[in-house]
């Protein structure tokens, strides 16, 4: 008797259960997408070549923790540019992310120090920027081949910081 009321209520009840459960994931997908309102362009000073990129801002912590994860997908020439309030060693990892991902660590300057190609998906690594970093700029993994980014190439947005070390003034 007690097998076919548990039944009853599955049959009975399980669409609306499963509704709940969409509305949801379909909840915390928006909320994640949302959490990115705020864009910013990067613009890469290579050897040969300027390179923009259209980035979304990871300037919070909560927006940092979430990153690129739970995406299926990332435009040309876009990213995700995380900017701290101070240089500090910094690290990042691929959990939940979906797509390969190049990372480009910075220094107060905008100088490139550091690059880490092809990040592996859902790989729980962990990625190092070597040394102390301002921040990170996260791309289509090869985006770094294809416009031949180094390390030392000058990044450059409202959101990097200039430091003029003679003055420790910030530079307009």
């Amino acid at each position: 008797m007690r097998k076919s009321n548990q039944k009853s209520f599955w049959h009975k009840y399980k669409w609306r259960i499963i509704a709940t459960i969409g509305v949801c994931v379909g909840g915390v997908i928006y909320s994640l997408a949302s959490l990115f309102s705020d864009e910013t362009s990067v613009v890469f000073q290579t050897d040969s070549q300027k390179v923009t990129v259209q980035a979304e801002l990871a300037l919070t912590p909560m927006q940092q923790a979430v990153g690129l994860m739970f995406r299926s997908e990332l435009p040309e020439n876009a990213g995700m540019l995380f900017v701290f309030p101070k240089s500090k060693m910094v690290f990042m990892w691929m959990k939940n992310t979906y797509i390969p991902l190049d990372m480009i660590f910075f220094n107060q300057e905008g100088v490139i120090t550091h690059i880490h190609e092809n990040a592996v998906p859902q790989d729980e690594t962990v990625i190092s920027s070597k040394t102390p970093a301002q921040g990170v700029l996260e791309v289509n993994a090869g985006f770094v081949r294809r416009h031949q980014i180094r390390i030392g190439n000058r990044m450059i947005s409202p959101q990097i910081k200039m430091i003029d070390e003679a003055n420790n003034a910030q530079v307009k």
